[in-house]
């Protein structure tokens, strides 16, 4: 059954990254509407998660506080990230963005020494090969030299919220208010579902374009119930597998097999091309990924 889970954790990220990038290809057209999009699927997650709190019986006792202004920060983070990672896929090929954002998972190992943990020479290599993957992932060419660089600014920016987001939650599990997780996610996406509403309304008098169309025959509402469901999904499903799978096969799978399937599916389906030398960084990014996921083999 636990396997099975984890099939279906892989299948929901690799589904709401795809959602993400048709989207925002072919229907998303301004920020305006990137906004609607976000408080729709923040929408379905925060009522999937209340769905399953009222099922346990978790809203019998109030959150701390201190869940409840980490939650908020949490939620913030994951919002903008939420953004910067879209207009990525926008501007740029969904295989590198998603290894170049990936990489982000040495920022909570680097955040571990804080608290007295060792770095192997594993994640140092890791390290400089993030590092080269970055430097390899920006185009010399003039004539797509500014798309590149804006792409590269949104995936940069993004890589430190995601690995923000990887702090915050060991900062919150290795607290008192570790038993709260369920409302620390809550209170996360209602604030996502808040500050993407407050930004479509600041944004609705500047874009003039026709809003568009969410009617349940249209193929837009499949994808943002795809993109909600798909994001409540991995954080349920992987929240209750980190706790009963062993670590060794639960986060090299999650983390290197989704790496692997979204990239493949950006190269295989959307036919994604590369220069020599960004084959060789989505290459090196994609093998640093590999190396700190099977890290505790080696």
């Amino acid at each position: 059954m636990n396997y099975l889970l984890l099939v279906i954790s892989l299948a929901a990220a690799l589904a709401y990254n795809v959602s993400r990038k048709i989207c925002m290809e072919k229907y998303i057209l301004n920020q305006r509407d990137l906004h609607v999009f976000n408080a729709l699927t923040g929408t379905v997650t925060v009522a999937v998660l209340a769905v399953l709190m009222l099922i346990r019986g978790e809203f019998r006792a109030l959150p701390s506080l201190y869940t409840v202004l980490l939650g908020a920060v949490f939620g913030l983070i994951t919002v903008v990230s939420a953004v910067l990672n879209m207009k990525a896929y926008a501007m740029g090929p969904m295989s590198y963005t998603v290894v170049f954002i990936s990489c982000s998972m040495v920022l909570p190992a680097l955040y571990g020494t804080t608290r007295g943990e060792h770095l192997s020479w594993v994640h140092y290599v890791g390290i400089v090969m993030v590092l080269i993957c970055m430097v390899l992932s920006v185009s010399r060419d003039k004539e797509r030299k500014k798309a590149n660089v804006a792409w590269f600014v949104c995936c940069m920016v993004t890589f430190l919220l995601v690995g923000a987001i990887g702090i915050i939650q060991q900062i919150h599990q290795t607290s008192d208010a570790k038993s709260e997780l369920d409302f620390f996610l809550l209170i996360a996406f209602a604030v996502y579902v808040v500050y993407s509403v407050v930004s479509y309304l600041l944004c609705a008098g500047r874009e003039s374009a026709e809003c568009p169309d969410y009617s349940p025959k249209k193929p837009l509402f499949a994808m943002f119930i795809v993109t909600g469901l798909g994001v409540a999904a991995v954080n349920v499903i992987n929240m209750y597998l980190s706790g009963v799978m062993p670590s060794a096969v639960f986060f090299p799978v999650i983390n290197g097999g989704g790496l692997i399937t979204s990239a493949l599916f950006g190269i295989l389906v959307f036919r994604e091309t590369f220069s020599a030398k960004k084959w060789v960084g989505l290459g090196v990014g994609t093998g640093a990924i590999l190396l700190l996921c099977f890290e505790q083999f080696l």
